[in-house]
């Protein structure tokens, strides 16, 4: 299996040091007729391949592989060692050797393709602007600067991007309408609701056809809701509605119509727009949202009765949203037995005998669990599938060996539909969907910054997934993804000797670490709304829409929105950032998950 492919892999290593070039290409053969070498190999295969051949004497033949390094893994190890042999003072061998290293305008243009599709944002725009700088059409000159605010974009210099979009527009005679899309959807990132207001019109008035032409509708829409010019954006949603029928966004812009009368406090045309938005298939979020604002208009008109009958109905139907967890803070609805108790009989394909895994058990056994993970893709690669029976095997030794992440993922690969529908009655499927996750740092942890377990694992799984290791492009930091200036603060305030930013990698420091940034966001906003008992759902809401917008972002919103008194669970729909709104419905809905599955604490 995979342990045969990595002893090709290094046997082919050790034979290029020895200089035993015919040894070291049988290795590199054999491993390329392997269907299960990982595809992350694929670099590394290469250098070695070209090493081999320029040592060996054929340099002519290790150039292309080096160009092909280059080009198409160019963040990559290897490439800035290909980089340093073709580009730098030793591409003069290749010459010598009759070789013209040639790197053309279409292999730079096919990096910086790469590079932006792997989030290399810095690199690209380096390696776009001499191309731009040089002479070339309109036509190329637009493709370039559309790669350009790309790059700019994912670097969040939106103000750069608006006008590169805005060059672009131009420079195609005002006819490309994704450009001028993406210029409204910039000024909107940014804040900028005059100019994108007037982007987004010019997009569905001058280009009523075409896809973009409903989305500016409805963004344009949601951007007058959001500056609290209600009648303008019913306007616009009514438009969109009668102009562009069916799904998406037609039916979010329903929603919003309902959802600004029940901000203006017409109870009854707020009900009639919720009872009108359609259902989606496999969207349990969508429908929750809708039977828990059809209960809410009916609570605000005084009609208790169809009100509880409507939220019974959610956390029957969607028992693990964010919603049912709103009902139960909010109206007092109790916890339902679900899943079934533990003991319960599984389905029938979960019920045979133990499989033999042989060697993934093993390696698992052995503490290896890289190597398990490893052959367990190997084999997957291979066209191997697993039965249930084999995938619940696979999970419960990853639990074991304390692999949070392999756990669930497996079990999500292989149940997903299942657990989605709710048809997965077994309730050691959803423990292994939910694992009860590095549990000494998060009961420590959690009891010392006087935090319910429950929420720190359902922000663990928000954040990273159960990765310790995790970094995110915007450079957070391990399980509950703390910034390197919020833990270098949080090390001060607990006298954290030693720190430095690549601890937050550990996971026992950073759980200690967010569990104590968390209770200060939540003690902070139970003193600002003058609660003197412990934080409620409502501060939680608040500290959450925080840890993940920052404080003052909140506070700019409560003050925008003061005039409607608004309750935490209208402050969730209310939240401008799409990105916050569900961050804090997700953290809810798996505090939910973790409270249904672990309600004894």
């Amino acid at each position: 299996g995979s342990l045969r492919a990595r002893g090709w892999y290094a046997t082919a290593r050790c034979r290029i040091e020895l200089k035993d070039f015919p040894l070291a290409f049988l290795a590199l053969d054999a491993l390329d007729q392997d269907s299960g070498r990982p595809a992350e190999w694929t670099a590394d295969l290469l250098m070695l391949r070209a090493a081999a051949l320029d040592q060996g004497g054929a340099p002519e033949q290790a150039w292309p592989l080096f160009r092909r390094l280059w080009v198409e893994f160019p963040t990559s190890p290897p490439a800035g060692q290909a980089e340093a042999l073709i580009l730098g003072p030793d591409s003069e061998r290749f010459v010598a050797a009759g070789v013209a290293p040639v790197i053309t305008e279409q292999d730079r243009l096919d990096r910086v393709d790469r590079l932006l599709g792997q989030a290399a944002y810095s690199r690209a725009l380096r390696e776009i602007e001499p191309l731009i700088e040089a002479e070339v059409s309109p036509e190329q000159e637009a493709a370039l600067r559309w790669r350009r605010a790309k790059a700019l974009s994912g670097l969040r210099r939106y103000s750069a991007a608006a006008a590169e979009y805005e060059r672009i527009f131009k420079l195609s005679g005002e006819s490309d309408v994704e450009a001028a899309y993406q210029m409204a959807r910039t000024w909107d990132r940014m804040d900028r609701q005059h100019q994108a207001r007037a982007a987004y019109q010019e997009v569905w008035t001058r280009f009523p056809q075409s896809d973009q032409a409903r989305w500016s509708l409805f963004s344009a829409g949601r951007a007058h809701q959001l500056d609290l010019e209600h009648e303008e954006a019913s306007r616009l949603f009514e438009l969109l509605v009668f102009t562009y029928p069916g799904p998406e966004p037609a039916d979010e812009a329903l929603f919003q119509l309902g959802w600004m009368r029940y901000l203006d406090r017409r109870y009854p045309e707020a009900l009639a727009f919720f009872q009108q938005v359609p259902l989606r298939p496999q969207d349990a979020a969508f429908n929750a949202r809708a039977l828990y604002w059809q209960a809410r208009a009916w609570d605000r008109m005084g009609r208790a009765e169809p009100a509880q009958a409507l939220r019974q109905e959610l956390v029957e139907q969607y028992p693990d949203s964010a919603y049912s967890y709103l009902a139960r803070h909010f109206a007092g609805l109790a916890l339902l037995p679900w899943p079934p108790p533990a003991g319960g009989s599984p389905p029938g394909a979960l019920t045979q005998g133990p499989l033999d895994l042989g060697v993934v058990e093993n390696l698992i056994s052995l503490g290896l669990v890289l190597d398990a993970r490893e052959e367990v893709s190997w084999q997957e690669r291979r066209g191997a599938t697993f039965s249930p029976a084999a995938a619940l095997q696979i999970s419960r030794a990853f639990l074991a060996a304390g692999e949070y992440f392999l756990a669930q993922r497996r079990v999500q690969l292989s149940f997903g539909p299942r657990l989605a529908s709710y048809q997965a009655p077994d309730r050691e499927l959803w423990e292994l969907a939910y694992p009860w996750a590095f549990p000494e740092a998060v009961s420590q942890q959690s009891a010392r910054a006087a935090l319910d377990p429950r929420l720190v694992l359902a922000l663990i799984r928000a954040e990273s997934t159960y990765r310790p290791t995790i970094r995110s492009s915007a450079g957070a930091l391990g399980l509950m993804q703390i910034m390197p200036a919020t833990g270098r603060r949080i090390a001060r305030s607990l006298e954290e000797r030693n720190f430095e930013t690549e601890r937050l990698q550990e996971p026992e420091l950073n759980i200690r670490f967010g569990c104590y940034h968390l209770r200060q966001l939540l003690d902070r906003y139970r003193i600002r709304t003058g609660r003197s008992a412990s934080p409620s759902a409502a501060d939680l809401i608040l500290a959450l829409a925080a840890y993940n917008a920052g404080e003052r972002r909140v506070e700019e919103w409560r003050r925008r929105f003061e005039k409607f008194h608004l309750g935490p669970d209208e402050f969730i729909e209310q939240i401008p950032f799409s990105e916050t709104r569900t961050y804090v419905k997700r953290v809810l809905a798996f505090y939910q998950i973790y409270s249904l599955l672990y309600p004894q604490l």
